[in-house]
């Protein structure tokens, strides 16, 4: 995971819009995470998902890297509650 993380904050440099700085915050809070250096209780207010399908072509890199990441990070650390509150099942 850890990889993803990385390689969707190169492809963020790629990008100049509004949002670009907080998905940085979102991907470097992802990467604390996984290093064990952050709490998992924000996790559940994760956008990046929502905000690649809305802001980036489907053909860019870092569309598939945000809604994996987001979707992969939510499914390995939230509780049962808050998974159902987003719908996953899995």
């Amino acid at each position: 995971m850890q990889e993803k993380i990385n390689q969707a904050l190169s492809e963020l440099e790629n990008f100049d819009l509004p949002w670009q700085e907080m998905v940085q915050r979102q991907l470097e809070y992802c990467l604390e995470v996984e290093q064990g250096k952050s709490s998992t209780e924000n996790l559940i207010k994760l956008n990046i998902g929502l905000i690649s399908v809305r802001e980036i072509d489907e053909g860019e890199p870092l569309y598939s890297l945000l809604t994996k990441i987001q979707y992969e990070m939510q499914r390995k650390y939230l509780s049962a509650d808050e998974k159902v509150q987003l719908n996953i099942f899995n």
